[in-house]
């Protein structure tokens, strides 16, 4: 909320797709959907797609599956270690007309240590 009461949000495109590198279990959900909504519902970004990136397949698919359910919107996630020169490839980004918003949310950056 803070960001869009800045105007941070008036600099992005209209569609986008959020990329979370690091998304982790529902646990964490909180922390990224504060961010979707904020997008969607104060700053009137469209949303047309979510694409978690995580090195444990289960948390891409929990994440995958919940914000499909959440947002209605396209999600498909990646597995892989985005931290490690990892060579990872991002189906949904091929959609010229749609710009990639990359977050790190939490202790991604942390937990490299």
């Amino acid at each position: 909320r803070r960001a869009y009461e800045d105007g941070v949000f008036n600099e992005l495109p209209d569609r986008l797709q959020v990329v979370e590198c690091g998304t982790g279990g529902n646990s964490g959900f909180g922390k990224v959907r504060s961010l979707l909504e904020s997008l969607r519902y104060l700053a009137g970004h469209k949303l047309e797609a979510y694409v978690p990136v995580d090195i444990v397949g289960r948390y891409v698919k929990e994440s995958e599956e919940t914000v499909k359910s959440v947002f209605n919107i396209r999600s498909q996630g990646v597995v892989g270690d985005f931290m490690n020169g990892g060579n990872l490839e991002f189906p949904l980004l091929k959609d010229p007309g749609i710009t990639p918003l990359v977050v790190m949310i939490g202790g991604t950056l942390a937990n490299a240590q």
